[in-house]
């Protein structure tokens, strides 16, 4: 990697604090047993599986043969009338869940959707109708300190016997700084000095056309089998509009590192 600090810069944080938080993957043999675990605490309701960093985020690692095991899970065919009652309990198995879920009992859980997921049709009584039997709830991407963190929306779908699905996580513990090393400013010069490096970073326009914004975004930077969730100053145009999504970068607002973004995810530092 590539600095653009000098030496003169000073990387502090609290004392005991780690930035960036980093998440890292996980044995195969270690992620099954945790795979276990989460089901035998589900009492073998929920079909979902966790993925590569020990999480209920998306994965197909533990799929076996390549197929998505809720497919193949007998459905729980009762109606479930009563949705109201829904959102507490999602809650409840969401934090009782905490260690692969990532939500804890501080977490502002916020429900941006709920809606029918499933229904069928029923033929008892006088005429035909039908019954919903699963309902799908959909939360909003964590935060810490008002920062919103990419990529962990959580969706869950439940059913007349409980939870069967927890696909999203969140991320334990995430660090945010508050006080910047590298203010906005300094990152606009790093950007001045660094687009005189040729073929480092594939800006889609002149440089007279990017500026620093003073909106701080955060993005999940996967790199060497490991997540990093990074804070930093993003690059707008002079007229303060979003770049192309392959254009797009960060400046990290602690060690002054140029990242991708695509849009929320990045392969690793440009610098």
């Amino acid at each position: 990697m590539f600095w653009l600090l000098s030496s003169c810069d000073v990387f502090t944080l609290e004392e005991g604090v780690i930035y960036p938080s980093t998440f890292k993957q996980l044995d195969t043999e270690i992620l099954r047993s945790l795979n276990d675990e989460f089901r035998s605490l589900n009492n073998d309701h929920i079909c979902s599986t966790l993925n590569e960093y020990g999480y209920t985020g998306y994965s197909e690692i533990l799929f076996e043969d390549g197929v998505n095991p809720c497919s193949r899970r007998e459905s729980v065919l009762i109606a479930m009338n009563e949705p109201d009652t829904l959102y507490s309990y999602v809650q409840e198995v969401l934090l009782r869940n905490s260690k692969f879920t990532g939500v804890h009992p501080e977490s502002n859980l916020v429900l941006r959707l709920m809606q029918p997921y499933r229904i069928v049709p029923i033929n008892e009584g006088p005429g035909f109708g039908s019954e919903i039997v699963e309902w799908r709830l959909v939360y909003d991407n964590q935060t810490e300190d008002s920062a919103n963190i990419p990529s962990t929306e959580i969706e869950v779908i439940v059913d007349a016997l409980g939870v069967n699905r927890i696909w999203g996580n969140h991320y334990p513990d995430v660090y945010i700084p508050l006080v910047p090393n590298v203010n906005s400013e300094k990152a606009q010069e790093i950007v001045n000095d660094f687009q005189n490096l040729q073929g480092k970073l594939p800006l889609c326009t002149s440089p007279e056309d990017i500026q620093i914004s003073n909106n701080k975004k955060v993005i999940l930077n996967n790199i060497d089998n490991k997540i990093e969730i990074r804070i930093g100053w993003p690059a707008v145009s002079s007229a303060g509009n979003d770049l192309d999504a392959d254009c797009s970068f960060i400046v990290d607002l602690m060690d002054g590192s140029i990242f991708l973004t695509e849009p929320d995810s990045v392969s690793g530092p440009v610098l």
